[in-house]
């Protein structure tokens, strides 16, 4: 994984030779270095946007669960298109086709004129002049696989005025032991219980911990690491998720001129979650969200001075 490397000026403040090394004096007491910080914050950016592909997971475990498997195990559903060949009629199975070369444009024979070409090639055995009759072998050659039907009737909407004739197919994935592992875990998707609702009125989806029926705060350390970059959590106590810290991150980039005032350093903050307002018909008045206080604040080390900087 990639790492970010403190800025140049950094590194010369410090008199270090390698980013990595360096561990904030601050960061140090809760034994977290800036790589690790680092790499939460990819680890939450990452969560944020990917919210959308579990729902889509547990649709392709509710097609699993539904569809006509056509009497095949587990299949590989597929997606065919049919390709015509030019063959030898003495080894393959095949049919045939009339094409008219005299005039240049190679059209085939209407219907009274096939009946014509057939009786004379089944009398003289050979085809009359200006025409010529070909072997032709039809394959059904993959187009591309899916999870289920749907998805392959999805990929027909979408790709199919480039295909001939495409049809779909149930293969079998006998002793596929990867796709049929990935196919029984998205079938659990669809079948697991759906959580309890939650006992209080109003809708609310970031779980940080409720205590008596009121919100327990959580408490963060915010590292604003300069003035360009987006700032981050590396240490947080609490009830709290890593959904809820990705909606945090975005309020921390949204905000931050309003909520890091002080510059650069290390803040702070008691978040407390605020349940919204609604109205007596239901309809939100004032969105729930996060409220974040500024309890303590240590800045930036300053650059080493004397001969041993």
């Amino acid at each position: 994984m990639m790492t970010r490397e403190a800025p140049s000026s950094a590194k010369r403040k410090l008199g270090m030779r390698d980013a990595d090394e360096y561990i904030n004096p601050h960061v140090a007491r809760h034994w977290v270095t800036w790589k690790q910080a680092v790499t939460w914050k990819q680890a939450f950016i990452a969560a944020q946007q990917q919210t959308e592909i579990p729902e889509l997971f547990a649709e392709i475990g509710r097609h699993i669960a539904s569809q006509d498997n056509r009497a095949t195990d587990a299949p590989i559903f597929i997606v065919q298109q049919k390709r015509s060949y030019v063959t030898d009629e003495d080894y393959n199975d095949s049919r045939y086709e009339w094409c008219e070369t005299e005039s240049g444009d190679y059209s085939g024979p209407d219907a009274d004129e096939l009946a014509r070409l057939d009786r004379f090639y089944s009398n003289k055995g050979h085809a009359p002049k200006g025409w010529k009759r070909f072997a032709v072998m039809d394959v059904w050659e993959f187009v591309t696989a899916c999870f289920t039907e749907q998805g392959c009737k999805n990929y027909i909407a979408i790709n199919g005025r480039n295909l001939k004739e495409p049809r779909i197919y149930a293969e079998s994935s006998f002793r596929n032991e990867e796709f049929r592992s990935l196919r029984k875990a998205f079938a659990m998707l669809a079948s697991a219980p759906l959580p309890p609702a939650a006992p209080q009125k109003n809708p609310d989806h970031l779980d940080s911990g409720v205590c008596g029926g009121v919100r327990a705060p959580v408490f963060l350390k915010v590292c604003v690491f300069d003035a360009t970059d987006q700032p981050f959590v590396y240490w947080c106590q609490g009830r709290v998720t890593a959904h809820v810290l990705a909606e945090m991150d975005k309020d921390f980039t949204k905000y931050r001129e309003d909520l890091f005032t002080q510059g650069l350093g290390d803040y702070t903050l008691r978040a407390t979650h605020q349940p919204g307002q609604y109205g007596e018909y239901g309809m939100c008045e004032l969105a729930p969200g996060w409220e974040y206080d500024e309890i303590g604040f240590e800045p930036q080390p300053a650059a080493p001075t004397g001969e041993g900087a």
